[in-house]
This record gives structure tokens, sequence and C-alpha cells, in this order.
């Protein structure tokens, strides 16, 4: 697994008052371009992006650790992130192993402020028990207080929706349960969950497509006033 923090590929600026300028209408690369540019074609690979930041994951998985650090370390140096982040195109990098059955992470490398103290497994065990009795009980607010920094720009609904979505998807939640989640889904319009996407990633890119919009509004404003001055 390799995640990563890239700078924008694109940007414009805004004039503000006093001959201040602000950066907006930020763009980064697709997930097809990503791996053009870092030299990961040819690998069966799962790209997670949220505006700046990719979660990388192999599809591929092996039986023992050893293998399994092996090959994410041959990948990782067969990349070009060490050029992408010399060069400043990737301000933050790291890689490591993934449990498929418990999703713990063990960090091999990095660049940048990557995390150097992973937390104990026992610890993050705990954390994950203690998280499916949250979504099993479609605690909310249990929830919100658990996850602020996922929570905070979403309202209620939001957040029990997403909690449908994670009882529905979690082998461990008793298959009931998860049947019951689902059906509540297709009833609140998603008959295909598996095109799924949470509320926080819905927001990010109606404020993305929101911010172009308002680019290009400003740009036909500003051709009309050019037009008018000749």
């Amino acid at each position: 697994m390799i995640f990563l923090q890239h700078t924008p590929i694109r940007w414009e600026y805004r004039e503000l008052s006093f001959g201040e300028k602000m950066v907006w209408n930020e763009e980064y690369p697709t997930a097809n371009d990503l791996v053009r540019q870092l030299g990961l074609g040819g690998q069966a690979l799962d790209i997670d992006p949220i505006g700046p930041l990719y979660r990388i994951t192999s599809l591929t998985t092996y039986r023992d650790t050893a293998t399994a650090r092996e090959r994410a370390t041959l990948l990782w140096e067969r990349s070009t992130i060490a050029a992408a982040f010399q060069a400043g195109g990737v301000s933050l990098a790291s890689y490591g192993i993934e449990e498929v059955e418990t999703m713990y992470c063990w960090w091999i490398g990095g660049y940048g402020a990557w995390n150097t103290h992973p937390v104990d497994r026992s610890a993050f065990l705990a954390w994950k028990a203690f998280e499916l009795t949250l979504v099993h009980a479609l605690d909310v607010d249990g929830y919100r207080a658990a996850n602020p920094q996922f929570t905070a720009d979403l309202d209620d609904t939001e957040v029990l929706e997403y909690l449908h979505y994670l009882r529905m998807v979690w082998s461990d939640i008793p298959l009931a349960a998860r049947a019951e989640s689902e059906q509540w889904l297709h009833a609140h319009g998603y008959p295909d969950c598996s095109q799924y996407v949470d509320p926080l990633r819905r927001k990010l890119r109606a404020e993305q497509e929101e911010s172009t919009r308002k680019v290009n509004e400003l740009k036909e404003k500003w051709r009309r006033w050019e037009a008018r001055m000749r």
C-alpha cells in the first residue's frame, strides 16, 4: 500500500484587495495519470483519490508478511516516487503492507512527514472492535465522537447513511443486519450499492465542481468585459 499527497498540477489565481492573490480551482492528477507519472503501470492497483491525497493499494495478496514486504519494497523502489518528491510534485509519500482481514498497516518507509510512529496492533484491533460495535448499533452520536475529523462536515442523516453502508459491507456484521442496511440504502436512493460514494467525498466533489463553475463564470465575464473595451 502507498499513501501520498500530490501538489496541484494546475491552478488559478484570484485577485484580492491590496494586490493580494488567492490560489483556487486547483487540479490534481487523475488515477490513470498518476499511474503513468509514478511508473506504477503493469500492476493490479486500486487507487482511491480524495483531492490531493491518494491511497494506492495492490490487489495482489500474499500468504506471509515477509513476501508482502519484499513485493511492496520492490514496487516502491521501481516507481518514480522518489524523483517526484525531489521535484516537488509529491509532497509526502509512504508505503507499507496491510492485513486483509484487519486492515492494520505496517509502514516501512517514505518521504516527507510520513507516519513514523505506527499504532500498536493490539490498540488498533481494540479500536476496530469498538468501531464495529458503533456501526452495528448505527450509533450516530458515538460514531461522531469517535471520528470527529471525518464527520465534522456531515449532518446526522449523512452519518446514518454511511453507517448503513459500513454495516452492509463489513463481513463481521451479522447477515441479518447487513441485509437490513442494504434494504435501507436501496430505499434511500442507492439501488446499486457497488457505485456508492460516501457523503464526505460527495461534498468534496461538489465543492470542486462549484469552484470550477465559478471560475468559468469569471472567465466569461472577463471575456465580455475585454470585448466591450475593444
